[in-house]
């Protein structure tokens, strides 16, 4: 949140969120885009009808944050969900939390309460992107345009064989995955392309002599031997040949920028959880010029040796329709 001050010592102040202090405490924070809003602003037009009136002096109080700046919900590394403010929920990990006026009174919905009620939570989660109040521009043309994603609901069958690697404390082979069988997250090939899941064996300082410097030794990778640049057109066809189910959303009204946020989740009985997203990367098809961008959607778990594995539930594709 930030404010505008005495244009003669600071032209703006701004502070960081809870979680945003927590990310750059990480070295995880990256500022990538930057909003404006004018919601604790205060317009007058007593002189000239339609025109606010000069602000220059006026007293300002400096920035202050609201539960409404985060507008996008975070997860740990376990895939637990940071404390989260909602208009009328608080998200904690699993826990979903009704909130009351009156301190100390707030109820933590029980097993069975959440489930019937999964919109509605959505619904306060999403209001935080309206309370902002962004400033922006309005396109005369489209003014009337809502975002319109059709169909709204999509149902999928239950596959009880899955092509995943069986479990032999299972009655039924493929019935029950184990977690301790599977990839952990730094071998997963779906990150191979992130920097940080790089093979980087220790070497020596370069010298003129030799500009990649000597290993130090002779390390074994973790995982088997790949191409580490991401391949997204093999990923989108892996998806369509897969043999699973296949839905399709189309944004029928839509702005021309086309900017999305999406936050999947997945609601249950005993709580709320949300989905991980691994970025599988973008390519333009040559015969149409249509673009693509692939990404994973998935569950991050905590083995018995308390290593993350990263589990693939579904490829989602986003298709520029020409």
């Amino acid at each position: 949140m930030a404010g505008i001050l005495d244009p003669k010592t600071r032209v703006m102040d701004f502070i960081m969120t809870e979680l945003g202090r927590e990310q750059a405490a990480q070295g995880e924070m990256r500022i990538k885009y930057a909003t404006f809003t004018d919601r604790a602003a205060f317009y007058s037009s007593g002189s000239i009808k339609g025109v606010a009136d000069p602000a220059e002096n006026r007293l300002y109080f400096e920035a202050a944050s609201s539960p409404h700046d985060s507008i996008v919900i975070e997860s740990d590394f376990d895939g637990n969900i940071k404390p989260f403010d909602a208009d009328e929920f608080k998200i904690d990990g699993s826990d979903v939390i009704k909130q009351t006026a009156l301190p100390g009174q707030d109820i933590v919905l029980k097993t069975g309460q959440i489930l019937p009620i999964a919109s509605k939570i959505l619904n306060s989660i999403t209001s935080s992107i309206e309370s902002t109040q962004y400033i922006r521009t309005t396109d005369l043309f489209i003014e009337d345009r809502d975002f319109v994603a059709e169909p709204k609901t999509l149902f999928y069958s239950y596959n009880d064989d899955p092509d995943l690697p069986s479990s032999p404390y299972s009655e039924s082979a493929k019935s029950v995955v184990l977690v301790d069988q599977l990839t952990s997250l730094f071998q997963d090939k779906k990150l191979a392309h992130i920097p940080s899941f790089h093979f980087l064996p220790p070497r020596n300082m370069p010298s003129p002599e030799n500009n990649d410097g000597n290993s130090l030794g002779e390390y074994a990778k973790f995982r088997d031997e790949y191409d580490d640049k991401q391949n997204p057109r093999k990923a989108y066809d892996d998806s369509l040949n897969s043999g699973f189910e296949k839905r399709r959303i189309y944004f029928n009204e839509r702005t021309p920028d086309n900017n999305l946020i999406v936050q999947p989740f997945h609601f249950s009985e005993d709580g709320v959880d949300k989905l991980s997203v691994v970025d599988g990367g973008q390519y333009v098809k040559e015969t149409t010029g249509e673009r693509r961008h692939v990404f994973y959607i998935g569950r991050l778990f905590a083995d018995t040796k308390k290593t993350t594995t990263y589990i693939h539930l579904f490829t989602l594709v986003f298709r520029e329709r020409n």
